[in-house]
């Protein structure tokens, strides 16, 4: 199970060109870039990653790689094999590198170069040889510990989320305490934690059955809407705050 674990350590987009590819025909193009220290810290900051492998082939990975520093990515190969890896990101030497929750090979720490074709991006290791190839879409600019806490403490918020073959809407009171109050359309009224890290995670244990999971990831659209980023779908959520108390759950949109 390790080289399914290390190959999953970097991603980007996943490119549909690298379906196929392999470690004996898959061929660096002559107008690949490499792209320095810098470069890799901008093009990584706030994105998720799609990212096919070529030195483990089948295996594709979601990564998120956000500005604060929290690296998460969820992978699969095949309909058996699939896990999660987290850990700190950060660029030097030219390289990114990766430092992960979980030792891979014997180290927790693996850095690769990054070449750019046409928005298309190789992974390649220290001696050469190829990780894989992905491409990048931006989240936009996660709010910062400090921005989230401004915004949430204190207000309540209302948003819906797929289940199934329906949505659930629900209204949430982030009370200063660290307790959630909340309310579902669908399931009533509940309970939880919540806390905001310094990594830009706004966390809950809602799940308790995955304290992964809890990891939301927010940016600001306009006005009083938010949209956020799970670590474990693609789907993107909004949630429209509301100037409220717990009193106020569930008034809205039917008020």
């Amino acid at each position: 199970m390790k080289p399914l674990i290390l190959a999953t350590t970097f991603a980007v987009f996943s490119a549909s060109t690298a379906g196929c590819a392999t470690k004996s025909d898959y061929v660096l193009p002559d107008t690949a870039r490499k792209l320095d220290t810098e470069e890799i810290a901008q093009v990584f900051s706030d994105v998720r990653e799609h990212y096919e492998a070529i030195d483990d082939p089948g295996l594709t990975a979601s990564i998120l790689y956000i500005s604060y520093g929290d690296f998460l990515a969820n992978w699969k190969k095949g309909w058996f094999f699939r896990g999660r890896v987290t850990g700190k990101w950060y660029t030097e030497d030219d390289q990114l590198c990766v430092k992960s929750t979980t030792k891979i090979d014997g180290s927790d720490l693996i850095c690769v170069s990054i070449y750019e074709t046409d928005g298309v991006y190789t992974a390649v290791h220290p001696d050469g040889s190829y990780q894989g190839i992905s491409t990048l879409t931006p989240l936009g600019d996660v709010m910062s510990s400090e921005h989230l806490r401004r915004v949430f403490i204190g207000h309540t918020v209302h948003g819906s989320y797929p289940e199934k073959d329906e949505i659930v809407e629900h209204w949430e009171y982030f009370d200063e305490d660290g307790t959630i109050h909340g309310r579902t359309a669908k399931y009533g009224d509940f309970t939880a934690h919540w806390e905001i890290r310094d990594s830009g995670c706004f966390y809950s244990d809602y799940d308790e059955s995955n304290k992964y999971d809890g990891c939301y990831y927010y940016v600001h659209d306009s006005g009083n809407t938010y949209r956020y980023h799970r670590p474990w779908s693609d789907e993107v959520g909004q949630e429209v705050l509301l100037q409220g108390n717990p009193e106020r759950l569930g008034e809205q949109p039917d008020a």
